[in-house]
């Protein structure tokens, strides 16, 4: 797989005809941009191709999860619900037409049941319902992400990280944030 400066170096000696000169108008930064737009463009319109099936596109990071205050999301939240947030904001998705762009949510051990994630007006009406009202529910707002539960009662004292897969806009900005085995994403 070739790398960003590769990429760069290969666009500008296509752009130049390979004459490469020492002062060029066209900065790096300037065509790490356009590279990184192209590619979230075409993921994209990959979409209506299910690109959910394509690993290559996907990466996993661990986010810290701490208890958060109800004012944070709005007054629509349920009394009986528990609700945590991640740390930090998670990095930028790629906002699909018809999902948000995270995949799926969870614990780290990846061999675990899977949070339901859902949209955020979804997770508010979730939870009361004979078969899923002991899920934990996890959507995304603000940029933070959220898990909620309903009957769960004592899982807000067990989370401490989860487990975010997902297409991102930018795959640098992974870089503060660990990977599943504990290295740098």
């Amino acid at each position: 797989m070739a790398t960003l400066n590769k990429y760069i170096y290969d666009l500008k000696g296509i752009l130049r005809n390979h004459h490469i000169v020492d002062e060029d108008y066209l900065s790096d930064r300037l065509l790490e941009f356009w590279i990184i737009t192209q590619r979230s463009l075409w993921l994209r319109r990959r979409d209506r191709a299910f690109i959910h099936t394509d690993q290559a596109n996907m990466q996993t990071l661990i986010t810290e999860i701490d208890a958060t205050d109800r004012s944070f999301i709005s007054d629509k939240v349920p009394a009986e619900y528990k609700i945590l947030r991640s740390s930090e904001k998670l990095p930028k998705l790629i906002n699909f037409e018809s999902w948000d762009g995270i995949i799926s949510v969870g614990p780290i051990d990846m061999a675990s049941q899977r949070f339901n994630h859902v949209a955020y007006e979804e997770a508010m009406r979730s939870g009361f319902g004979r078969f899923n009202s002991n899920q934990i529910h996890s959507f995304l707002r603000n940029g933070y992400l959220y898990l909620s539960a309903r009957k769960n009662t004592n899982y807000w004292q067990l989370i401490t990280q989860a487990a975010v897969t997902g297409i991102f806009e930018d795959p640098r900005e992974l870089e503060e944030f660990n990977h599943i085995n504990r290295t740098a994403c």
